[in-house]
């Protein structure tokens, strides 16, 4: 007859094989959503870079503007 202590041994041993055999199904996965996340990091950085990119042209059009504003208040060329 099995006592507490025998089932408690083979609930342990049973956890330790369904563990393995899932860390075993599993590791291919992790591989592939590793990859799935670094390739969107990557694509994130990329729109970072071009709103950075965007940012700085926007405000060199802006100091344009401003200056030209000045020089020809109005849209009109000073007379």
């Amino acid at each position: 007859m099995l006592t507490e202590k025998d089932l408690d041994q083979i609930e342990k041993v049973i956890d330790q094989k369904l563990d393995e055999k899932l860390d075993e199904k599993l590791i291919p996965f992790r591989s592939e959503i590793m990859s799935a996340i670094s390739d969107v990091m990557g694509e994130l950085k990329a729109i970072r870079e071009n709103q950075e990119a965007a940012v700085g042209r926007r405000r060199d059009i802006e100091h344009r503007v401003e200056t030209l504003e000045t020089i020809h208040p109005g849209g009109q060329h000073a007379s």
